[in-house]
């Protein structure tokens, strides 16, 4: 699995236990949820060479339109070099229409711009336009077991998401 997708995954895999709280919303009355989560992050720590710290927090509204189940909302994970106190924003905005927890599967797609910014140097990489993917999950564990990117339109600077935010973190 690519480095953002398993890094991705590993956001959703804690989207999936909020969304386990939430559980199923009534017909035209969403719920809605914060969740907010700091651990020290053994993938990002394993990839950069030093202990990461991530703080995610996730603001979630879910419902049910047209007989689909959705979720929509903003993640923002700031990851902090724990030998440096250096930190790195992940903002993304993300719509799953289509999800199956019992099995683990969930579709995303997501709109806007996915930024990674970092202070004193700005914005270092956008990801805008539209995105779809499949990830499935463990669903016990919350553990990603595979990704798939299924479309891709509009600006996607590239790069290796995770390289980006542990050569900010390292400087």
């Amino acid at each position: 699995m690519n480095n953002w997708m398993t890094a991705f995954a590993r956001i959703f895999g804690i989207m999936l236990a909020a969304f386990a709280i939430m559980g199923s919303a009534q017909a035209g009355q969403p719920d809605h949820l914060k969740f907010d989560v700091t651990y020290t992050d053994e993938f990002f720590s394993e990839h950069c060479g030093f202990p990461v710290e991530a703080h995610v927090e996730i603001v979630l509204t879910s419902g049910e339109r047209n007989g689909k189940f959705f979720e929509t909302g903003t993640v923002n994970t700031t990851f902090t070099n724990e030998d440096t106190g250096r930190t790195v924003l992940f903002r993304q905005p993300y719509l799953s229409v289509s999800e199956n927890l019992e099995t683990g599967e969930l579709v995303v797609t997501q709109s806007g711009a996915i930024l990674i910014t970092a202070p004193g140097v700005g914005t270092v990489h956008v990801d805008a336009g539209r995105t779809i993917f499949k990830t499935v999950f463990d669903p016990e564990t919350g553990e990603a077991i595979s990704a798939e990117l299924l479309f891709q339109s509009g600006r996607h600077d590239g790069g290796d998401t995770v390289e980006i935010i542990c050569d900010l973190l390292s400087r």
